[in-house]
């Protein structure tokens, strides 16, 4: 039976935590417009039109890097899929060699092959050529294609004439045009549908971390008013405070980490969230200026959305802004800064990401903003920047410096472009490597 799609808006971001099985794809048909951004919870809190975030290099310095598993989030464009239309699912990196990568699983369907890319870390880019065949199927071809979007939104018939879809790579993600329709069946006999139709596709690497705990310290406990996840569930976070731990980077003190918060014990949210890998790691390199890093998954899920804890200034560090454009661009509209004083880190400016390189607040179901709720406070136990309680570093002018990246893992040779955290005694600061 044909299905159309309708483009879902206005869907409110409630906390759904269910499990979905693995079912085989099917081919569905589609028809109608594309429309981009109706998600209500997307954060509208641009920066000014005239001031545009620096290139970001790739976050890699070979091609092994790439290799692992790749969460692909994209905006779907079929019907019978029931629910908003954001639609994620893993995908895997292998055979990296010669400037080339496969990537298999790009959909359930038995039998496919794996399709190729072409990877170039100088430039940071990673494509896709167009019209891959990958199988056959009783209805045909099974091609990865690409469709051109007209000027009013319409899908055109068959496979655009581009030679290659490009994306572009930046730190940890692979974001591609947003109106680049990607297509999985034969654009020859469109008729009989699509296994995958969408838009505004992007691929974010979980960035293998070995041991989660290798490089990292317990410091403390705190209490914890969470303005993340729980103003997301209709709930009062002041009326919900829990006890997590605190962990300190061992390589960089001004690095803290919350363990796993989300399940830790007395947590409202302890049945929704992973028993295991789920982080919060918080930079107090600026005290007055306190930012939360972007892409770290939380350990808790909004339906198939891996929700990632982040701050309006982490988020737009993350993008290669410096605090101090930050604080022009956006000082108006932002009545306090994330700052840490006596053993306190106050977060008013707490948002979310979910690997899709945008920010998020969370809205009630009638549409009414929930950022005043989307406070965070910490009181830790102990002061990070105490010496008798941790061991801080010189600050002796002529000491070695040395290169973390973001999660606080010490990089040995710092390659070009690489947004990185450079220490020099007690002297710390996010740099571009030039």
């Amino acid at each position: 039976m044909k299905k159309s799609y309708t483009m879902i808006g206005a869907v409110a971001c409630s906390l759904f935590m269910t499990a979905v099985a693995a079912t085989p794809a099917v081919r569905q048909t589609s028809t109608g417009k594309v429309e981009m951004n109706k998600l209500t919870k997307i954060e509208s809190m641009p920066m000014a039109v005239d001031t545009q975030a620096p290139m970001r290099a790739a976050g890699f310095t070979k091609l092994d890097d790439l290799v692992g598993d790749w969460d692909v989030n994209y905006n779907s464009l079929l019907d019978g899929q029931s629910g908003p239309q954001t639609r994620t699912y893993t995908v895997a990196i292998k055979d990296a060699a010669k400037g080339e990568v496969s990537v298999s699983g790009i959909i359930n369907v038995s039998g496919l092959k794996d399709f190729v890319a072409v990877v170039d870390l100088e430039k940071g880019t990673f494509s896709i050529s167009n019209k891959q065949l990958l199988g056959k199927d009783s209805d045909g071809d099974v091609m990865l294609y690409f469709k051109d979007v007209s000027d009013e939104g319409k899908l055109m018939a068959g496979a655009s004439s581009m030679d290659a879809l490009v994306g572009t790579i930046s730190g940890n993600t692979i974001t591609f045009p947003e109106l680049a329709v990607w297509a999985l069946g034969d654009p020859t006999n469109e008729n009989a549908g699509w296994y995958l139709l969408g838009h505004a596709f992007s691929m974010t690497c979980a960035v293998s971390q070995g041991d989660p705990n290798e490089g990292w310290k317990d410091l403390c406990n705190a209490e914890f008013i969470d303005g993340w996840i729980m103003p997301g569930t209709g709930n009062d976070p002041e009326k919900y405070p829990w006890t997590v731990k605190v962990q300190q980077n061992v390589e960089n003190p001004k690095l803290l980490r919350l363990d796993n918060p989300y399940a830790a014990s007395g947590s409202p949210l302890k049945q929704a969230a992973e028993t295991k890998g789920g982080y919060v790691v918080i930079s107090l390199e600026d005290v007055d200026f306190v930012q939360v890093e972007d892409k770290i998954y939380t350990g808790v899920k909004n339906g198939t959305d891996k929700i990632c804890a982040t701050n309006i200034e982490g988020f737009y560090v993350g993008q290669g802004f410096s605090a101090a454009q930050i604080k022009e661009q956006l000082g108006n509209q932002i009545p306090a800064w994330s700052t840490y004083k006596d053993k306190v880190i106050s977060i008013p400016t707490c948002r979310f990401s979910t690997g899709d390189g945008k920010m998020y607040s969370w809205q009630s179901q009638n549409g009414a903003s929930l950022v005043d709720k989307m406070q965070t406070k910490l009181v830790l136990e102990k002061d990070p920047f105490d010496t008798n309680s941790v061991e801080m570093i010189g600050t002796e002018e002529n000491a070695p410096v040395e290169y973390f990246t973001l999660q606080g893992m010490r990089v040995v040779n710092p390659e070009k472009g690489q947004i990185l955290v450079k220490r020099q005694g007690s002297k710390v600061s996010k740099v571009v490597v030039r």
